[in-house]
């Protein structure tokens, strides 16, 4: 997931002894690297009022979240206030090795950048399509994806592009094809052009350094037009006065 992605978890606290066991409190906890034990403040509670034996209750923890990328552990423990007297202390927790949980930022980049023409004449109009990817393990959120008609080096955000695109968002691994019609140069030239993904930098990303397009740019050469006579056939070469 995400950082800052909401999700649920859902735990199922069983009796599995022979009386009833009285109130208590479960928590959760989003990362301990060993199993909590009794008055280990969790992050998040939940009573129970009662269960008889082998009685289950399922307890939903909403709207949890990480804020930075990692790798947790993820725990529940049954009567975090030891309220209740147990014939086994000692596994109250689980599951029994943690829950992991990864949070790992979304990765644009660009695949390709793919003009249907690479040499025209000013002002001639060309549509370019350009293959936006998201390679990272969480989905990234919308973005808007710029096209650089011409420089020298690779863009960054932030940045101003000459024509933006808005993307409404990839799933992880997910790939889109983006086409900007009617680019054109007004100049004779050759123009260096590149594409950016998330110009505004609104997107948290694993590597924020590989969002631009193609490596070395896709060059673009304008030529004028060039007339010239290529023939020219009289009817007849020899000819009378008038």
């Amino acid at each position: 997931m995400a950082p800052n992605e909401p999700f649920r978890v859902e735990v199922v606290v069983n009796n599995q002894g022979a009386a009833p066991a009285g109130f208590f409190w479960t928590g959760l906890y989003l990362n301990s690297q060993t199993p909590p034990v009794v008055s280990t403040p969790a992050d998040h509670y939940q009573a129970v009022g009662k269960l008889g034996p082998g009685e289950s209750a399922l307890l939903v923890f909403d709207y949890l979240s990480y804020p930075d990328p990692g790798t947790y552990l993820l725990w529940a423990f049954a009567d975090t206030e030891a309220q209740v007297s147990e014939s086994n202390e000692d596994n109250n927790f689980g599951p029994p090795n943690g829950q992991t949980i990864v949070v790992s930022p979304p990765d644009l980049t660009i695949e390709a950048l793919i003009p249907d023409k690479t040499q025209v004449a000013p002002n001639e109009p060309f549509d370019v399509d350009v293959v936006v990817k998201n390679q990272g393990a969480a989905a990234a959120g919308g973005f808007w994806l710029g096209l650089y008609k011409n420089s020298g080096s690779p863009p960054a955000a932030p940045s101003n592009p000459d024509l933006y695109a808005w993307v409404g968002g990839l799933e992880a691994g997910e790939a889109r094809t983006v086409t900007f019609p009617g680019v054109s140069y007004a100049d004779p030239g050759t123009y260096l052009m590149w594409a950016l993904a998330d110009t505004d930098a609104r997107v948290v990303e694993s590597n924020e350094d590989n969002n631009y397009g193609p490596p070395n740019g896709q060059p673009i050469e304008v030529v004028p037009p060039d007339l010239i006579i290529e023939s020219m056939e009289p009817e007849k070469t020899n000819v009378a006065p008038n």
